[in-house]
Order: structure tokens, then C-alpha cells, then sequence
């Protein structure tokens, strides 16, 4: 409960404009200190993605700050996450606690770099790109389970937002490996080393 009431204070709520703007709410919020949710009774979730906003053959690929998701328990609570780093390496956006039930990813949050006119030098700026209106971008979140959100690409061009997807076990595994060094002892370590074991043989299967 508690780590939802940093999500609320900490996160703007999503605009429920389409397209992107920019937002600075989000700018000091940081990953969880540990992982400490219950796995008997929430979920541990990564988003991992790409964003690529503007035209058609003029896309920009913004690096990603975080993103925004609503639903399980509280379908208007507004969940963000910043982007979770391992040696300057992203690894994905990491949510933990979340309670039984379906979840979509509603935002995504880009940075991206302007000149400022005071400052008289590149500063950069957070971008909330809305992708709410995507349909794929929609998992449910079980008591113990572990969800790698990913991998995908969010094109955002107005109104209009298109999702390219590239599943890719060994990057899963990546991820997952870097969450258990960067944050055991948590109560998560034997459900991560169980996952551990299932991907290793997944990718076995595959030589």
C-alpha cells in the first residue's frame, strides 16, 4: 500500500490526449530500493520497449524514462515507474506490487533534448507519448507471477499508435538476472531462480 502512494504523489496523471507533450512530475521519481512486495499475493512486472514518435519516414527515437499503467485492484490509480538501470544499462521499467488483475500501459515517457533559452544550452525535457489507445498493450498480473512486458516498439504518430513486437527470451533472461543481482536477498529470489531455470531451457531447446 505504501509503495502505491509513492506511485500516486510521484506520477502525473495520464493525459487522456492523444499524441505526446511534455510532462516534469516524473523527473525524480527512481526504481524501487528493494523487493520487498509479497509474491503470494502481487506481481512483478518489466515493460521493456522502444519509443519512436513523429512522421512516417521521420521518426525519432526518444530514450525512455518510464511509463504509466492503470488497473488491477484500483483501475484509476495511476502507476509509474522510471526506467530501471543496471552500470547505465536499461533493463527495463520495473513494477512490483501489483495486485491481481489486468493492467494496460497507458504512457510511455521519452526524454528528449531542446535549447533553453535562459540556461543558453541543451537541456533535457521529458515527453509523455499517450499509447492508451494501442490494443496489445494489456497484460494480467497473477499472485507470484513474473511478467517480462516486452520486447516491443511504440510508434506514436499523432493519434494514431502502432506496436512492433520482438520476442526474445535471452533478453528476458538479461533482465530478470539483473533484478536478482541488484536487489537479493528479496522474497523474490526463489521465484526469479525458478524462472532462471525455465528460460535456460527454453533457450537450450533452440540450439
Amino acid at each position: 500500500m505504501n509503495r502505491v502512494l509513492t506511485w500516486l504523489t510521484a506520477a502525473a496523471l495520464v493525459s487522456a490526449l492523444p499524441g505526446c507533450e511534455s510532462i516534469m512530475k516524473e523527473t525524480f521519481a527512481r526504481p524501487p530500493h528493494a523487493l520487498d512486495s509479497d509474491p503470494g499475493a502481487t506481481a512483478l512486472v518489466v515493460v521493456d520497449c522502444f519509443l519512436m514518435r513523429g512522421s512516417w519516414g521521420r521518426e525519432e527515437l526518444l530514450p525512455i524514462h518510464g511509463a504509466h499503467l492503470r488497473g488491477g485492484a484500483d483501475a484509476s490509480a495511476d502507476l509509474f515507474e522510471p526506467m530501471f538501470q543496471v552500470k547505465f544499462v536499461d533493463m527495463g521499467i520495473l513494477f512490483q506490487g501489483l495486485s491481481p488483475g489486468r493492467y494496460r500501459v497507458m504512457e510511455i515517457v521519452g526524454t528528449t533534448m531542446e535549447y533553453n533559452t535562459n540556461m543558453k544550452q541543451q537541456t533535457t525535457r521529458l515527453v509523455g507519448c499517450n499509447v492508451s489507445r494501442a490494443p496489445d498493450l494489456v497484460f494480467e498480473a497473477e499472485p507470484g507471477s513474473l511478467i517480462y512486458f516486452g520486447r516491443f516498439t511504440a510508434h506514436v504518430h499523432g493519434r494514431e499508435v502502432n506496436t512492433e513486437w520482438s520476442r526474445d527470451p535471452k533478453r528476458e533472461l538479461e533482465v530478470w538476472k539483473a533484478a536478482r543481482r541488484h536487489y537479493s536477498p528479496s522474497p523474490w529470489d526463489v521465484v526469479l531462480d525458478r524462472r532462471f531455470s525455465f528460460l535456460a531451457d527454453s533457450l537450450a531447446g533452440f540450439r
